[in-house]
């Protein structure tokens, strides 16, 4: 390993034992025999990263999974890593990981084609150009090296990188254990989308649980009080079909089936406040002469359902439903107790994409849904999640993930312990709800807001936690990467105070860490907005090629060519790549 360039951690020196005289000094401390031998032992003992570069030849690249493994490594029983040589692991006190999406190597006045191909990569380049300097300069700092990583994917997609960094394999002793856990106690509460995972997911929530004002033409269930009497809350499966009018979306069938019986104990179509103008009934189902039958508005549902001497819909009425939150936006009703089996069912790529229905009743029941020519049928759609639920509550919470034999890295670690026999601790902070998926487990478990509330909750909780996991996203957001705010103010200033506030918050976190913790900072991957807009161009192809049969109509720039599939290809390679920085602070 000599002749393998170090880590970041080999630039730091060992201060002196004998103090230095200052101007308060006039002399300075002698250390006794046996405080230097004390010192040479300790210096012995000191934890230190080095890249391994014989493993990484021939284009091999580090992957998420590589740095989630050597985690596993330091703190947990693992393989050792081959691409990097820790000596001392057992004085490693904490590991700190941070996941940095917008973190490019032009901020760092580096050449992407060097800090893709060259393991490891120097942070600084004596012949790089005056104006090529980096713009977060406590990464150059704290790092003498990088690594170059590549995420998840196919030719043509990139898989999430917190999830192969966060989820990590599970044995078969661990697996048949978990599964016999959960059948242990297996009842439909345990699946409740949790308030923070409402918010995540679009829902509206009732006043009396986020306080907020009713929108107009909402309605919303009473605040229960208390259990019901018999102790039984009972389900109700909800799916809609949609039409469009001069408004927007509008209901126009609403289907509720019974979970114990599997019987349809409402189904009414709806007629829309304003003019229709696509009934879209290649999915919805729903014509021009279907609906003329229709003799109720949307209000008069609502009270159907809510209201009456017996409502439908009761404070304890849980209602499950597939991407539930879209139903009851259609309905424009607010209500606390809702299951999803587009949540409790995982998608195999992980957060944060979901599920169809359609996909899953294949999968995992065996049937065909949504296979007709006229469109959807809302109860149909619903006796399938009522299906997928029973099988949930057969089978076990596991059942049905095709991650299931996945778990997040800090259950794994809780299930570890130190020399002293005590277990690992972890602290999960992140952006949503801590404790969806990744954090579940975690011994703690902070929601953040921004970027400071990341820094703030690992300084508080490294001294009492092993491992230590936070995402700063602001740097992604401003430029763009966050397809939920599709404005951002991506000016070159608006960037560039962005990348001066990272600047600030590492230099600040390093400095409170204690010593002999590891330091890991990844990027997860490079700019994916060339990746999305080509993915969705071959989407809108595929949609209107299986709506007319034919591509006919569509200009040339719409059309998805040979060259389109090529470029995607490449853009799916670009955004695949990212950067690793590894130290150990003395």
């Amino acid at each position: 390993m000599a002749d393998s360039p170090r880590s970041s951690s080999s630039k730091r020196k060992t201060p002196p034992v004998d103090g230095t005289a200052t101007d308060e000094d006039s002399f300075t401390k002698v250390p006794t025999r046996q405080e230097k031998r004390k010192q040479k032992k300790i210096d012995k003992r000191k934890p230190e990263f080095q890249f391994n570069v014989s493993d990484m030849r021939y284009g091999k690249k580090v992957t998420l999974a590589h740095v989630r493994d050597m985690v596993l490594y330091i703190l947990a029983e693992a393989q050792k890593p081959q691409w990097l040589q820790i000596d001392h692991k057992a004085s490693i006190s904490h590991v700190v990981l941070l996941l940095i999406p917008g973190l490019l190597p032009e901020h760092l006045g580096l050449d992407p084609e060097v800090t893709h191909s060259s393991m490891p990569f120097p942070i600084t380049s004596p012949s790089a150009p005056l104006d090529q300097v980096s713009l977060i300069p406590a990464l150059s700092t704290l790092f003498t090296y990088g690594c170059p990583t590549r995420a998840p994917g196919d030719k043509t997609r990139m898989h999430s990188p917190i999830n192969q960094l966060l989820m990590s394999p599970m044995s078969d002793a661990v697996k048949k254990q978990k599964e016999d856990e959960s059948k242990v106690r297996n009842i439909p509460m345990q699946y409740l989308v949790t308030p923070n995972q409402m918010i995540d997911n679009d829902y509206q929530l009732p006043a009396y649980i986020k306080p907020s004002d009713v929108p107009g033409g909402w309605v919303e269930t009473p605040e229960a009080k208390g259990p019901p009497a018999d102790g039984k809350y009972p389900i109700l499966a909800v799916d809609c079909e949609m039409v469009v009018s001069a408004d927007g979306d509008e209901l126009a069938r609403v289907s509720v089936i019974d979970f114990e019986t599997g019987d349809s104990i409402f189904d009414e179509l709806v007629q829309p406040k304003a003019e229709i103008t696509d009934y879209r009934t290649q999915w919805s189902g729903i014509t021009p002469e279907r609906l003329l039958s229709a003799t109720h508005d949307l209000p008069a549902i609502q009270n159907l359902l809510l209201h009456g001497p017996s409502p439908i819909i009761t404070p304890h009425t849980i209602l499950l439903g597939h991407s539930l939150d879209c139903d009851l936006s259609a309905l424009r009703i607010r209500h606390p107790l809702c299951i999803d089996t587009a949540l409790i069912y995982k998608h195999p790529r992980g957060q944060p994409f979901k599920p169809g229905l359609k996909w899953l009743t294949q999968k995992w029941l065996g049937k065909d849904i949504q296979a007709g020519t006229e469109g959807h049928d809302s109860a149909e759609d619903a006796r399938a999640c009522v299906d997928l639920f029973k099988m949930k509550l057969i089978k076990g919470p596991s059942f049905g993930n095709s991650v299931n034999n996945m778990e997040s890295i800090v259950e794994r670690l809780g299930r570890s312990k130190t020399e002293s026999g005590r277990a690992r601790t972890s602290c999960y902070c992140d952006y949503g709800d801590p404790r969806w998926l990744y954090g579940a487990k975690a011994t703690t478990a902070v929601q953040a807001h921004n970027d400071d509330d990341v820094v703030k909750s690992i300084v508080d909780n490294v001294e009492q936690h092993d491992f230590l996991f936070g995402r700063m996203l602001e740097l992604s957001q401003v430029q763009g990467w966050n397809e939920s705010d599709p404005t951002p103010d991506n000016s070159p200033e608006t960037l560039n105070a962005a990348l001066s506030s990272l600047s600030t918050r590492l230099s600040t976190l390093h400095a409170s860490l204690p010593s002999n913790t590891a330091l890991v900072i990844v990027t997860g991957n490079s700019n994916p907005i060339p990746m999305l807009d080509l993915q969705k161009k071959r989407q809108n192809w595929e949609r209107v090629t299986k709506m007319k049969g034919s591509t006919g109509g569509m200009e040339g720039e719409e059309r998805w060519m040979a060259e389109d599939e090529r470029d995607l290809e490449g853009k799916v390679e670009d955004a695949k790549e990212g950067m690793a920085f590894l130290r150990i602070k003395s």
